[in-house]
């Protein structure tokens, strides 16, 4: 009986990766260890900020991947980055490899990074869930997780894409045949957003069940 619901009332989907897009302090580290905790495996971006300063740099965690500057310069030559910034000085660069989108099924994301994403790059079909959250939202997980960077200067930087985010972050869905479908939440804990996930690396089908939500 399950199969004849999804035949005919749902489109049949096929495994797919998920980026997951959020803003700072929304839970994106917790919700990758809860499911790493169920062997999905998450990809993690490189950079060549020391681990010593990691703790006042939002955009890392510390499961983050070091790299050289010189290997990080060899990947921007051979193309091989799907995504790579700088801080203002050009000293540190945060990204994420090909290797990575590779062998990976889940990927978070801050907007700026989709936004920067090169999506020539992308050959099998993405899932990517918006996950919004209120300012207020945000503070208090700061705050009750006791981190440690600047929450008004993050928050200052991300507003520069509030502007537009919505037209781009569209545009950029548009922007290849490859990102198949996307899904909103707002202000999801992670130990939900971790349930949605996880479902549906299981079984793609149930996306429709959640967009009804």
């Amino acid at each position: 009986a399950t199969d004849c619901y999804y035949k005919y009332n749902y489109k049949i989907r096929k495994k797919m990766k998920i980026f997951v897009i959020g803003k700072h302090s929304i839970g994106k580290y917790t919700t990758s260890k809860l499911l790493e905790e169920k062997g999905v495996k998450v990809a993690r971006v490189f950079s060549n900020r020391p681990p010593e300063l990691i703790d006042t740099y939002t955009y890392l965690d510390k499961d983050y991947r070091y790299l050289e500057t010189q290997d990080i310069h060899n990947l921007f030559e051979t193309k091989s980055c799907l995504f790579l910034s700088s801080d203002s000085n050009g000293e540190f660069y945060v990204g994420l490899d090909f290797m990575e989108l590779d062998k990976n099924e889940v990927f978070f994301l801050s907007p700026n990074q989709f936004l920067e994403l090169d999506e020539k790059m992308i050959r099998e079909e993405v899932l990517v869930i918006w996950v919004d959250a209120t300012y207020e939202y945000r503070l208090r997980r700061y705050f009750n997780n006791q981190l440690e960077y600047n929450f008004e200067q993050v928050e200052a930087f991300e507003e520069i894409y509030d502007g537009q985010f919505m037209e781009s972050y569209y545009n950029k869905l548009k922007s290849t045949s490859h990102f198949t479908e996307d899904l909103y939440f707002i202000n999801e804990e992670p130990n939900r957003l971790a349930a949605v996930v996880y479902s549906i690396l299981k079984d793609p089908n149930i996306i429709d069940l959640y967009k009804e939500e």
